[in-house]
């Protein structure tokens, strides 16, 4: 469908006022600050406002030139000395700032006098003319769009989602072996399982791939799930989940999340907190989406809780909710079985009475829910409720609704819906949670005719524009958020019935009418003309007559399907469809007509003449029309502020006056209309307060409340009296940022009323539609709120929907209606005739038609017609789309309006033709008012097409130009006539395909004849008699309208082809270019032999050529390549168009005025002190030199100029003067006045040192940096004064140096700057990048001041200097460079200051902004050849490349121009003066492989055993066997060399292959360098300039040639004077360079050399006048992309490389740099357990009640943890002390500089070879109680990472918890550092509660030692020797009772029963005594008695 908003522009630019308030307004004398701003006057009203005035209209004096013959269209044939601008009138006054500001924009031709476009002599209308012009300006011209809007949801893409697992953290369980699974649309990914640790890392990353509409693709939901103890029987134990959807991802900035950590939430208990943490990488990226690295973060990513893995504004606690989404009813569903199904189904199933069994199913959040199925209904009704439990805010953006019907055989989706939850849910302040209706939902998908294959039946699932409604359902959706304190639960979804709503519940029915009248159908299609069509308007089921009959079925029973009722059920659905219960009023359908054919046969139109049918449809709906009011307001407000932004746009890119005044406007505009809407939307006008939702009155707060705010910023972004350029962009940027916010409240996501469908009918079939929305065409008595085309004449076209609308048959308009909608209130119907064009009957039927009770009639017959001749003044066109196979076209235009329709000639083999034809449509009839018809005049379709062979014609494209009317009685006179050339977008379906400089106009006749005042059409007399049936000449566009032309001169250069691919199966062997611009054309000269020398032999060609003056209207420039081959014939390769050559045309430009920066490393001297002159042409070259881009300052050299080392004349103090003390007449002291000595003095004491003279203080200033771990501090020894006493830092060994030392050290710097010092992200919109061919002088940026220092010290050269802005995206990410944290930093601020540092770009070296491409004089121009289908390029179009070059100038030359400096030479030898030979050059090529990273996985494992493959020309060097692993961030380190011949061999392919053991290895990415280029920039990319000049040492100087060699041969090539030397500085074209004076060989002498100032010279080349403002190419390593030509546009990782060239014919380098990757370092780590403490006691003791544990510790080091160690175990601890002195060895490789360890396995038994990963050192430790018959048991662990631990305690009751926290207040050591340390650590775990528990602690030592130094003192595993280790003095209590029984007898008797059987021998003793006692007692007693 077209867009209607889209289909009209005003013809202002303000809004409108109507005629009687610009009336009342002048007659009341209203002043112009009451009135709104930026209002402006419409013609017919200030046309009528000066008639009311004077009452006439003066006219104007006319010439009339017909001859008989042409008489009654005013046409005549040219005759010879006519004059070729004829009569034409002028604007009065060119002092008039709003017409001349618009003319100087659109390039108008014509002078501008004084004279007066009104006679009268009245004062009263020279008063009013006088106000007329100063407010009226030109008409506003917006470009339009293509018919229809371009649909993402059906369009299919390439996606990319990037998911890096790096760590864990707090994982719960005991004892766990985690790992980690992603999930992503149904594809799923397993990390590596990590062995018994609760913080393991893992370091992995996973690519999941999809081609898929984007919609569908960030629907996706995105599962990171932590598991315990996956195995083949088991899928694993949850430990906790993290969802996200993909499109959340892809909105937030960059389309990543970087760094951040997942919160794992046990998917079954929401409300149970976390389950621990992962740090993870997610990014999305398209087609043509940059991948950015991820920056460092300044803060410590350790913290957790500032760094969450959570979109903007999101809670980190997110609590439980239930989303209820609540399914009522539906109604007017289609059919969805009918004929052939339906008798199928019934022999299968025996079931006839389905014809649809809906039910709904609901997608939220990666769950699915669904409805009841209703058997057999139309108008279900369910009352159930789909809830689905999710964490709130949910991190998903879309809830997808979809309406089914169930069927056994076949069944479907009947429409689909979404709801976007942003629009549903506001997170503000004042916000409200998410809620919606009860609502109905329009479905819109397929025609309601049920077909079995149906081929748009994606568009029932959501996937493209709907053509067809297909029913509604009532929803409502409402948020419950739970108290977590009270309520518990899972993720989850239920399907529950609920209360059913009241039928007034989603709003009170009232009646809308709607009315249309069709004024013309045209472009029909012909094929359509065999049978009588007709046009059919519905909305929602009403006024469809073909499918639409059972809206009104399931009112009664009779159509109910019960079980009970009869098989013969269809019959009686379709009795009662033929019955309805309530008739329908309605005249939907046009009267079946038969087309006519236009005058050419292309097209078919209804000759409706004075009867145009009318359509009427009066239908209930539910009154919501103050939705669509608010939608209608905010839609204007857009509408105007993008106006006014792409208004101020244009001036500021076009440097227009007034921009500041045109952008306040737009600000006040926008201020007033935010201010506006409180005032409309006060009232609850416009719809009924039933059905008013929560959402409806939430959304009017909300949307208040944002404008509101709006309207504070606005005011805030106005308020300055004096705006820059700088400062109007950012306010630009915030008004975008307004506009965005204002387009998003004007979506409403409650539906209403349907939109409206217009169908072209044929033979009772549906052919082709249109859709238009309700809101566009609803009424309303507030003018604000009134719909844009509600009443109005509007243009729609009708195209094929679904499938065949998106194929190339759909590109053809089937037809075009001019007609007026209006729909409203069936009571508001007295105002539906309003804005109707005036000029038609008024019978009593169309009067009465305004009351409500009555009915339109069936046409509305128009008696006053006016008769129009248009002119279509058709100039030209570009960027065509080829429609040959050549890639060429062979076009012309073609102009169609109503019945008539006129077509341009046929250019041939273009895309760019120019036609200069006038298209004359003579007699156009218009019924209707003539004043209607000019404010809303027609679109008017041009539509191009290609000839091919057989006049047939292919589409190419079509453009929709609206006309300008002129009426009878209104001057002929600018600024509107005669018509400015404006450009078209040219459109093939939604695609872009090119531009059209057209014009249209549309005159109104006089009696059929042109009015006095119009020029006649001017028809060329013809050279010779026209033949029989031959066309009449073309007529031409007159010169009043062409545009003003000049001589141009374009040179061009020819440098050569390359790639040129086979043609005809035949090798492209003799190339010859041909250009054409403006209709001249030149041919290069014929390349003898392209496979010897693909250069041309003669370089430069100039034409002279007559171009437009405006660039608005600059033809194209077309580059043709075409073969020479034998018997002279010529073959056609391919072509390049360019499109715009402002690019390439010279302008005067100032040489920009390099200040030096205030801390320069160059004294400055007088650029004109040497007053440098040109050198001769340089030996060798063909006699020219390519100039730079900026224009420099030479003047002739004289001859005797020595050519070597010249003495720098000296003042007689021996100073060099800076550039403020030049004396004013420029003279320079003479040799003479040098001091006797020769030597410069050096700068005295209190004066300014040179910059870097004062860093060695710099450390002593700021202090010296404390060490923050224990060690540090204990080991820090201090003087007899108490202070701290710097250790000496041992010197490094230049021997142990490598370029890997100056690329970390250059890392570790670029890390640590971007911390301290985080740069804002650039602002695209406010600096706007130079062309790449355009460098330009940029003085360098004052840096920070700092103290000055007394004593004078020799410089320091800039290595340290490195820009951070655009490096921090590049530090590693997965691998990072862990530098230390400021709690443990030892490396001092200057550590690397000594160190040789380089330069590390984030991008490719042709992408650096300092480098401009390094397109100086050589571009790049690709071939193209093949037919354009529409689809993306992939590079299969492309032939073979053009290199070569364009400058454009005035010809002659301005004189203000100076010629030698814009040519720097004799402007007689052009612009290209100086190329180096066009010779092949023998060049030796090294190219250095450093590193990649993120590279694709290929294999199924997720990993990918990369290699390197690098081809030069036809050369390729492979390094298969040297193969990397299972390594997705490999370190290569190879250097490939290659003796190629330029430019044969000149392209460098690096490839990255996955090795495979069987099949083919696969193709990761490659990358594409072009080495031409940067072998003959004058940046001199060849060897790049290192920082610091060295003999020997890691920092060899590696260029053959020497600094002060390469000095003097710039110096030369730019036309200077020999650098000048002296002891330590050196003088180049007036610019003092100081350094160095000595240079240290290997031995440590020193001897006196120039090389350091002449590399100080050549550091700072940008800063020497005539230089061109380049900078030298730095010593570095650039970032290049990888791409797959499998998956195109898609990074699939990057490479670090660099590249080096020598020219073989002079000095050859040394030996390559030596980058082999650095072997870790090996060590062994020895960890002492001494003893432990406080361990928890787990069991309970057999031969006793007392707890106890048998304690042991295991330990081990991050890795495959093969190597665990145990101590033994200390039995029956009672107390939780264990002794132990047991000693652990492990040996590891680390990787200092990475601080990393490397560990080595194989994946599985089946791996052939090791993989390598690097992992952090962590060393982990575990507590445990050893049981005998069972599992032990766990109790608690300890990781330290050796790298940052915490300082262990030093006694054990110090040791607690709070040591292992990680904000910084625990000190934090480094073992890789200390290399010894001992202490108390804590052991923890993780109790069920998910709390952290102390369950012991251990006193461990750790002693780190070197391989050697372990050789050197050995010692023993445990106990054992050497250096054993003694016994642990445990006590005897500790055994096992089982292996020593008699021990534990023994313990038993003597230690738990001796005080018992001691007790029990003493009792027995005593029991004994007492019984013996009582025993002998008696007889005792009686012996005693009786023997006594």
């Amino acid at each position: 469908m077209y867009d209607a908003s889209q289909a009209y522009s005003d013809k202002l630019s303000r809004a409108r006022w109507s005629e009687v308030a610009i009336r009342n307004a002048m007659v009341r004398g209203t002043s112009s600050e009451t009135l709104p701003p930026r209002t402006s006057w419409s013609e017919a009203a200030m046309r009528s406002m000066m008639l009311s005035k004077t009452g006439s209209l003066a006219s104007l004096g006319s010439r009339k030139t017909s001859i008989k013959g042409m008489m009654k269209f005013g046409t005549r044939r040219k005759k010879k000395g006519d004059d070729p601008l004829g009569s034409h009138l002028q604007l009065d006054n060119i002092d008039k700032e709003l017409h001349v500001r618009k003319i100087s924009e659109m390039g108008f031709r014509g002078d501008l006098d004084s004279g007066s476009v009104i006679g009268s002599k009245d004062d009263a209308i020279s008063e009013v003319v006088s106000q007329m012009d100063l407010m009226m300006s030109l008409p506003a011209y917006k470009k339009l769009g293509p018919i229809g809007i371009e649909d993402l949801t059906a369009k299919e893409a390439d996606f990319q989602v990037n998911i890096s697992i790096h760590e864990g953290k707090q994982l719960i369980g005991l004892d766990i072996d985690p790992l980690v699974c992603v999930t992503v649309g149904g594809q799923k990914k397993l990390t590596q399982v990590q062995e018994s640790t609760n913080n393991p890392f893992f370091n992995e990353l996973m690519v999941f791939e999809f081609h898929e509409p984007a919609p569908v693709i960030f629907d996706q939901i995105i599962e990171i799930t932590a598991l315990h103890s996956k195995s083949i029987i088991s899928s694993g134990t949850v430990i906790g989940s993290f969802k996200i959807d993909v499109g959340t991802v892809y909105h937030a900035p960059d389309h990543s999340f970087n760094h951040k950590w997942a919160i794992l939430i046990d998917p079954q208990d929401i409300n149970g907190g976390p389950k621990g943490y992962l740090k993870v990488d997610i990014a999305v990226i398209g087609r043509g989406d940059a991948l950015k690295q991820a920056k460092a973060s300044t803060e410590d990513e350790d913290d957790v809780e500032s760094n969450l893995l959570l979109p903007e504004n999101t809670p980190s606690v997110r609590p439980r909710a239930n989303f209820s989404v609540r399914i009522y009813k539906a109604e007017g569903l289609p059919i969805m079985n009918a004929g052939l199904v339906s008798g199928v189904k019934k022999i299968f199933t025996g079931d006839v009475k389905d014809l649809v069994d809906p039910y709904v199913q609901v997608w939220f959040g990666g769950q699915t829910g669904k409805t009841s199925v209703k058997k057999n209904r139309y108008d279900p009704a369910w009352n159930e409720q789909v809830v689905f439990s999710e964490m709130f805010p949910p991190l998903c953006r879309r809830i997808k609704i979809q309406l089914r019907d169930k069927d056994s055989v076949m069944g479907g989706a009947i429409g689909t819906s979404y709801i976007d939850l942003t629009q549903i849910s506001n997170d503000g302040n004042e916000g409200f949670e998410p809620t919606f209706g009860p609502s109905w939902i329009n479905l819109y998908g397929s025609t309601r005719q049920y077909n079995t294959m149906d081929a748009d039946s994606k568009l029932n699932e959501g996937f493209g524009q709907g053509c067809m409604y297909r029913g509604r359902l009532l929803v409502a959706v409402k948020t419950d958020i739970q108290d977590s304190s009270l309520e518990s639960g899972g993720i989850c979804v239920t399907t529950e019935s609920c209360l059913p709503i009241s039928e007034t519940a989603a709003g009170r029915k009232e009646e809308f009418f709607l009315l249309g009248t069709i004024f013309s159908a045209s472009m029909i299609d012909v094929e359509l003309g065999e049978k009588p069509i007709s046009f059919e308007f519905s909305v929602g089921n009403y006024g469809n007559k073909i499918d639409g009959k059972n809206i009104h079925i399931g009112r009664g029973g009779a159509s109910v399907a019960d079980d009970d009722e009869t098989d013969d059920e269809e019959a009686a659905l379709i009795k009662n469809d033929s019955t309805p219960d309530t008739p329908e009023v309605s005249v939907s359908t046009t009267p079946k007509m038969n087309p006519d054919t236009t005058d050419d046969d292309n097209y078919m139109f209804l000759n409706l003449e004075n009867n145009k049918p009318c359509i009427y449809i009066k239908f209930p709906s539910e009154d919501h029309r103050r939705r669509l009011y608010n939608i209608n307001i905010l839609s204007r407000m857009a509408h105007k502020l993008e106006e006014g932004i792409h208004e101020v746009s244009e001036r500021l890119s076009k440097d227009h006056p007034n921009t500041e005044k045109v952008m306040r406007e737009v600000a006040q505009d926008f201020i007033y209309s935010c201010q506006n809407y409180s005032k409309l939307t006060k009232a609850t006008g416009g719809g009924s307060s039933a059905g008013k939702t929560k959402l409806d009155k939430e959304r009017q707060k909300w949307v208040k409340k944002e404008l509101e705010d709006l309207v504070k910023q606005a005011k805030e972004q106005n308020k300055g009296k004096k705006w820059t350029n700088k400062m109007i962009r950012e306010k630009l940027k915030a008004a975008r940022g307004y506009l965005t916010r204002v387009k998003f409240l004007a979506t409403e996501p409650q539906n209403s009323i349907p939109d409206i469908f217009i169908w072209l009918l044929s033979g009772g079939k549906r052919i082709a539609c249109t859709r238009i929305p309700a809101e566009k065409i609803l009424f309303s008595v507030v003018d604000e709120e009134i719909g844009e085309h509600c009443g109005r004449m509007q243009t729609v076209f009708l195209m094929f929907p679904g499938k065949k609308g998106d194929s190339a048959e759909g590109y053809a308009i089937q037809a075009k209606l001019e007609l007026c909608l209006w729909l409203g209130l069936n009571k508001h119907r007295k105002d539906m005739l309003k804005n109707l064009p005036q000029g038609y009957d008024n019978p009593p039927q169309l009067k009465n038609c305004l009351n409500p009770s009555y009915l339109p009639p069936a046409s509305i017959t128009y008696n006053l017609t006016n008769s129009y001749q248009l002119r279509c003044h058709t100039y030209q066109a570009r960027s065509l789309v080829g429609s040959d196979e050549s890639g060429l076209s062979d076009p012309f235009a073609r102009v169609v309006f109503l019945d008539q329709s006129k077509q341009t000639k046929v250019i041939e083999e273009t895309l760019s033709p120019t036609w200069d034809e006038l298209l004359v449509l003579n007699d156009v009839v218009i019924h209707g008012d003539r004043e209607d018809f000019k404010e809303r005049p027609p679109l008017i379709a041009v539509e191009i097409f290609d000839v091919d062979i057989g006049d047939d014609c292919e589409f190419i494209g079509r453009a929709l130009v609206q006309p300008i009317i002129k009426l009878l009685g209104e001057p002929y006179e600018k600024p509107y006539f005669p018509p400015l050339l404006q450009w078209h977008h040219v459109y093939r379906g939604t695609s872009y395909a090119g531009e059209l400089l057209a014009a249209i106009e549309m005159i109104q006749l006089n009696s059929g004849e042109l009015p006095d005042d119009v020029p006649a059409i001017e028809v060329p007399e013809p050279e010779e008699p026209p033949k029989k049936n031959e066309p009449p000449p073309p007529i031409p566009i007159p010169d009043t309208i062409k545009p003003k032309m000049r001589r141009y001169r374009v040179e061009i250069l020819f440098w050569g082809m390359r790639e040129l691919k086979r043609l005809q199966l035949m090798t492209v062997d003799k190339p010859r270019v041909d250009v054409e611009c403006g209709g001249v054309t030149i041919s290069s000269s014929i390349i003898p032999s392209a496979t010897k020398n693909p250069n041309f032999p003669d370089n430069v060609r100039v034409i002279d050529v007559e171009l437009p003056e405006n660039e608005f209207y600059s033809p194209p420039l077309t580059f043709r390549v075409v073969d020479c081959r034998q018997f002279g014939r010529f073959t056609l390769v391919g072509t390049h168009v360019v499109n715009s050559l402002s690019q390439f045309k010279m302008v005067k430009k100032e040489e920009p005025v390099i200040e030096p920066p205030k801390k320069s490393r160059s004294r400055h001297a007088s650029t004109e002190q040497l007053n440098p002159q040109p050198l001769p042409a340089i030996e060798g070259s063909n006699g020219n030199i390519p100039s730079p881009e900026t224009i420099i300052q030479v003047d002739p050299l004289p001859k005797d100029m020595p050519q070597g080392d010249v003495t720098i004349p000296m003042p007689p103090n021996g100073e060099v003067p800076t550039a403020g003390e030049i004396p004013a007449n420029g003279e320079v002291p003479t040799a003479g006045e040098i001091p006797a000595n020769g030597e410069i003095p050096q700068p005295l004491d209190g004066e300014t040192p040179a910059e870097g003279e004062e860093g060695d203080g710099e450390a002593g200033e700021e202090g010296e940096e404390k060490a923050a771990d224990g060690a540090g501090a204990e080991d820090t020894k201090k003087d007899g004064k108490g202070k701290k006493k710097e250790e000496k830092k041992p010197e490094e060994d230049e021997t142990t140096l490598d370029w890997w030392t100056r690329y970390y050290a250059t890392l570790a710097v670029m890390k640590r700057e971007a911390a301290e010092n985080p740069t804002p992200e650039a602002d695209s919109d406010e600096e706007e990048m130079q062309p790449m061919s355009e460098p330009v002088v940029v003085a360098p940026p004052p840096e920070t001041k700092k103290k000055k220092k007394k004593k004078e010290k020799k410089k320091k050269s800039s290595d340290d200097d490195i820009d951070m802005d655009m490096f921090e995206p590049l530090l590693p990410k997965e691998t990072p460079l862990a530098m230390p944290k400021k709690e443990h930093v030892e490396i001092k601020k200057d550590d690397y200051a000594d160190i040789c540092k380089l330069q590390i770009y984030p991008c490719e070296l042709e992408a650096v902004p300092e480098f401009y491409g390094f397109k100086e004089f050589l571009h790049t121009f690709d071939i193209l050849r093949g037919k354009n289908t529409g689809e993306e390029e992939d590079g299969s179009r492309t032939v073979g490349k053009f290199k070569g070059c364009l400058k454009l100038y005035n010809w002659p030359l301005p004189r203000d121009w100076d010629a030698r400096k814009m040519f720097g030479g004799d402007p007689s030898l052009g612009f290209f003066q100086g190329l180096p030979s066009s010779e092949p050059v023998a060049v030796m090529v090294r190219v250095y492989i450093v590193k990649a990273n993120d590279l694709n996985p290929t294999d199924a494992g997720g990993k990918s055993d990369p290699y390197i493959c690098v081809i030069l020309g036809k050369q390729k060097r492979s390094d298969k066997e040297n193969y990397i692993t299972k390594n997705l961030n490999p370190v290569f380190g190879k250097c490939f060399e290659f003796e190629a011949t330029f430019p044969m061999e000149s392209k460098l392919v690096v490839q990255i292959f996955d090795w495979d053991l069987i099949g083919s290895d696969d193709l990761i990415g490659e990358t594409i360098i072009d080495l031409e280029n940067r072998f003959y920039t004058k940046h001199r990319a060849t060897c790049a300039i290192s920082s610091k000049y060295s003999t020997y040492g890691y920092n060899n100087w590696r260029d053959p040639q020497k600094p002060s060699m390469i000095l003097k041969q710039l110096c030369y090539q730019n036309r200077m004077y020999p650098p000048a030397y002296a002891p330590g500085q050196v003088m180049v074209n007036g610019v003092m360079f100081e350094g160095e004076e000595f240079l240290e060989d290997e031995s440590g002498s020193r001897r006196p050399t120039d090389e350091h100032v002449a590399l100080e010279a050549l550091k700072h080349w940008h800063e020497v006048p005539g230089s061109g403002g380049r900078r030298l190419v730095p010593e570095h390593v650039e970032t290049r992309p990888l791409y797959n030509p499998e998956k195109p546009g898609i990074e699939q990782g990057r490479v670090e490389m660099w590249v080096d060239m020598f020219p073989q014919d002079n000095l050859l380098p040394g030996a390559p740099v030596e980058i082999t990757p650095r072997k870790p370092k090996i060590y062994e780590l020895r960890v002492i357990i001494w003893n432990t403490e406080d361990v928890i006691l787990a069991d309970e003791s057999l031969i006793g009640d007392e707890k106890m544990s048998d304690i042991f510790v295991k330990g081990w080091l991050n890795g495959p943890n093969e190597d665990i160690q145990s101590t033994d175990v200390h039995y029956r601890s009672l107390t939780g002390e264990g002794n132990f002195n047991w000693r652990f060895i492990f040996k590891l490789e680390y990787m200092e500089a990475e601080e990393l360890m490397v560990v080595r396995k194989k994946d599985s038994a089946f791996s052939s070879d090791e993989s390598e990963s690097k992992v952090p050192p962590r060393l982990s430790l575990q507590v445990w109680d050893a049981d005998l018959f069972s599992a032990d048991d766990f109790l608690g662990s300890l990781v330290l990472d050796l790298n940052k631990f915490p300082r262990g305690a030093k006694t054990s009751k110090k040791c607690n918890l709070d040591m292992m926290k990680t904000d910084g207040s625990t000190p934090m050591m480094n073992l890789m550092k200390l290399k010894r340390h001992k202490g108390w650590w804590p052991f923890v775990a993780t109790m069920e509660n998910d709390e952290e528990e102390l369950t012991g602690k251990v006193e461990a030592e750790m002693n780190l030692l070197t391989e050697e130094e372990a050789e050197k003192s050995p010692a023993g595993l445990a106990r054992d020797e050497p250096e054993p280790l003694a016994p642990p003095n445990r006590p005897d209590t500790s055994f096992i009772w089982f292996l020593s029984p008699w021990k534990s007898f023994q313990y038993l008797i003597c230690v738990r029963l001796k005080w018992i059987l001691i007790k029990v021998l003493v009792l027995v003793v005593i029991i004994a005594f007492f019984a013996l006692f009582l025993y002998n007692a008696p007889g005792a007693a009686v012996n005693r008695v009786f023997n006594g």
